[in-house]
């Protein structure tokens, strides 16, 4: 279960689905600090600047990040070194998505005290956000060295090592984070993406669906899932949930996929409107181009080529394709066996 033996100052939700859906889940949970966690070091801080600080928590609990600044900003003239205060701020900043300055919050708390959890934590997150993936797994192996009971650093390691392209390193700790909260749909999410980057897809499949029996079918969930079950030739399963998907939020992508699922389905003129309505989103999409192709040339193979219309149209879906992206050996070999037979 969660990490109980310490309450958290401040802790971050992970980037769910790292490697697959990368979606930043940020959100907002001071906790007031127990007098253990406070300052990992013996410094004695001063006792009117860590008072500013616990007023600042106040205030920013009722909603006033601007009170709870300045507060934090008395804190910091008063005691530079006080670690507490600048994870504060780096919190709130990054509760208010500013990313950057966070930084430079959690930066300077963790020069002040390097075995302080929240800083190590905080930096990591931010780190992970901005793209500095490396920097991210350090610090959350550093904050791990200072709690390894800690769930929240356990999972978002996982997915920092999914967002590096190091299933192989995420394994480990995803499969950790699940048993630590059975109930995180964002470990079991991590868990899934892991199995599905190293070709487990029946274990991917089943991560998914753990996850799904915890909460909301949300897109990303939804796209993963069914892009499992496509790995696994489960096309009826996988255009079910796709189904949902472009109901919920369509994009060029659902579409394509759906299209692709229909396609295996022998649904072809189903699919082609999929494939058609991912290109009123993404009128460059070569995928949804050499779909069209491929079940335009299908239709009219399957019907005893009495059709030119069909192979003409999906050629020129396919050099249509070609023309955004010109290094498609597959469908030059397509464009040269069947331009033939229309020449």
């Amino acid at each position: 279960m969660h990490d109980t033996r310490r309450q958290r100052r401040f802790w971050g939700h992970p980037l769910a689905g790292a490697g697959l859906l990368m979606v930043a889940m940020l959100v907002f949970a001071g906790c007031q600090s127990s007098g253990t966690e406070a300052q990992s070091t013996t410094r004695a801080a001063d006792p009117q600047a860590r008072q500013l600080v616990r007023q600042a928590q106040v205030s920013t609990d009722a909603g006033n990040t601007a009170e709870a600044l300045a507060m934090l900003a008395e804190a910091i003239e008063r005691d530079p070194d006080l670690t507490e205060a600048h994870v504060a701020v780096g919190q709130i900043q990054l509760d208010a998505g500013n990313v950057a300055a966070a930084r430079t919050s959690y930066v300077r708390a963790v020069q002040t005290d390097p075995r302080d959890y929240d800083a190590q934590y905080g930096l990591a997150l931010v780190n992970q956000i901005l793209g500095r993936v490396s920097e991210a797994v350090q610090g959350y192996q550093r904050a791990l060295s200072i709690d390894p009971e800690s769930f929240d650093a356990r999972r978002d390691l996982a997915s920092a090592f999914l967002q590096a392209g190091r299933p192989d390193l995420s394994l480990r700790h995803a499969v950790t984070a699940t048993e630590m909260e059975p109930e995180s749909r964002a470990a079991w999410i991590n868990l899934g993406a892991a199995y599905t980057m190293l070709g487990q897809h029946e274990r991917a499949v089943r991560s998914y669906q753990q996850a799904a029996e915890l909460g909301e079918l949300d897109p990303p969930l939804l796209q993963s899932w069914a892009q499992a079950h496509l790995n696994l030739r489960e096309y009826d399963r996988a255009a079910n949930l796709l189904q949902q998907l472009v109901q919920d939020q369509p994009s060029a992508f659902a579409h394509e996929r759906y299209g692709y699922a229909l396609f295996k389905q022998r649904k072809r003129q189903e699919a082609v409107v999929q494939f058609q309505a991912a290109l009123q989103l993404d009128r460059e999409m070569p995928q949804a181009l050499n779909g069209i192709g491929v079940c335009l040339m299908a239709e009219y193979l399957e019907t005893g080529r009495r059709n030119p219309a069909l192979r003409d149209r999906a050629i020129a879906a396919w050099r249509r394709s070609l023309t955004v992206e010109p290094r498609q050996p597959k469908i030059v070999d397509l464009m040269t066996r069947f331009g033939r037979i229309a020449s």
